[in-house]
């Protein structure tokens, strides 16, 4: 069988219950992300996976305002950066540092947005992730299939 990677899109959920440590809108930095949350599906040893590979990205981890889709692409929805991942419990916390060019793209001025909703509205802000990866399950044996 080939070891072929599979693209998978992951949500976090929305922090209605833990909103984001602060915002600096001076520095343009939303400190304490949840870039991805612990289900069933995922469990702890994928979260320290999201933290330790996002670390390793050299400039951070790219940030978009929505995914490109079949009648529009990421162009002009450039939000800026994920850096500083951590885990804390069940999620993976990062620090979204916005792009100056967030603020004036094609969309509008999608970082005084993304701040005011991080700030104002945390419930409604939650982000999503797009990685590739193979499934291995590991049995009580230890044997993966």
């Amino acid at each position: 069988m080939p070891d072929t990677a599979t693209t998978f899109m992951f949500r976090s959920l929305p922090l209605r219950a833990m909103p984001v440590l602060s915002v600096d809108r001076e520095q343009h930095i939303i400190y304490g992300v949840s870039a991805a949350q612990a289900v069933e599906a995922l469990g702890h040893d994928m979260i320290a996976q999201v933290v330790e590979h996002g670390n390793a990205a050299r400039n951070g981890v790219k940030s978009r305002f929505t995914h490109p889709g079949l009648s529009s692409t990421g162009l002009g929805k450039y939000l800026g950066r994920l850096r500083d991942f951590r885990q804390e419990g069940d999620k993976a916390l990062a620090d979204l540092h916005l792009a100056d060019s967030a603020f004036k793209t094609p969309e509008g001025d999608l970082g005084t947005y993304v701040m005011d909703m991080a700030e104002h509205d945390p419930d409604m802000f939650g982000m999503s992730m797009v990685i590739q990866g193979r499934r291995v399950w590991t049995f009580a044996d230890g044997s993966e299939m």
